[in-house]
């Protein structure tokens, strides 16, 4: 593979991939890639803002996990604020800039 893009990417996935757990089919793939990694969050805000979370995406980045959104806007659950998954557009504007 050229890269590995995840989107949309949940709390768990992230915390799955950040601590090296590689309990389902997603988190294994994670671990055995070897390509670079482009990771799309898509959660509740509340769990975007939580100090977990944060916490993951941060030791992802210090892996070199590229991280594209979430964006502002209407949440599944039906809140709103960051959270929101980004635009496919972005994505794929994202997806060129690491293959570059």
């Amino acid at each position: 593979a050229d890269i590995m893009v995840v989107a949309p990417a949940t709390a768990n996935a992230t915390g799955h991939f950040a601590n090296g757990i590689a309990d389902d089919f997603l988190s294994t793939v994670y671990l055995a890639c070897a390509a670079p990694v482009l990771i799309a969050p898509a959660m509740n805000c509340n769990m975007y803002r939580h100090p977990a979370v944060a916490r993951n995406i941060g030791v992802l980045s210090c892996d070199g996990v590229e991280f594209v959104g979430p964006d502002d806007g209407s949440l599944a659950c039906g809140d709103s604020g960051k959270g929101r998954m980004a635009e496919v557009e972005e994505i794929m504007e994202a997806i060129c800039n690491i293959l570059e």
